[in-house]
């Protein structure tokens, strides 16, 4: 089962590589529309949930989760394929009520390999945890376990 919520300890923080830490993470609305902002490129992804639809007032107005995390080889192609709707089990369909207050955060890695990839997503999930993550891309272990790839 994936870990839901973030991670305490500090030891899973420290793993987090220099390469998802170092600035470049760029930011984009999670609607259809929004694609053509968006490269043609490897990399990783994160989207959130603000939580100022509860509330304009502290400390709901600065709250925002992790509700998903991922990779791609690329990221445009990915990010329609959230946004599209059209699986029936696709992200976009799952936030329905709460996609106006969602972002799309992304980070190009160009040099990243496949596994890379998945290991800098792992890297997330293992710290912020995701609820619409169904299995996570690598156990903690290292081996190979599901996720979605491109």
């Amino acid at each position: 089962m994936p870990q839901l919520g973030w991670n305490t300890e500090k030891a899973v923080w420290e793993r987090i590589s220099c390469s998802v830490l170092d600035g470049g993470w760029r930011r984009n609305s999670f609607s259809y529309e929004a694609a053509s902002m968006l490269k043609d490129e490897r990399g990783i992804y994160i989207i959130t949930n603000l939580a100022t639809h509860l509330s304009k007032e502290e400390p709901f107005c600065d709250f925002q989760t992790p509700l998903y995390i991922g990779h791609s080889i690329n990221i445009q192609k990915r990010f329609k394929n959230h946004t599209s709707g059209k699986s029936v089990d696709s992200i976009f369909r799952k936030i329905f009520e709460f996609r106006k207050h969602c972002f799309f955060w992304y980070k190009y890695l160009p040099k990243s390999s496949k596994d890379e990839l998945r290991m800098r997503e792992q890297e997330l999930i293992n710290v912020f945890g995701a609820p619409l993550n169904k299995i996570n891309s690598v156990s903690q272990e290292g081996s190979l376990i599901g996720g979605f790839l491109d």
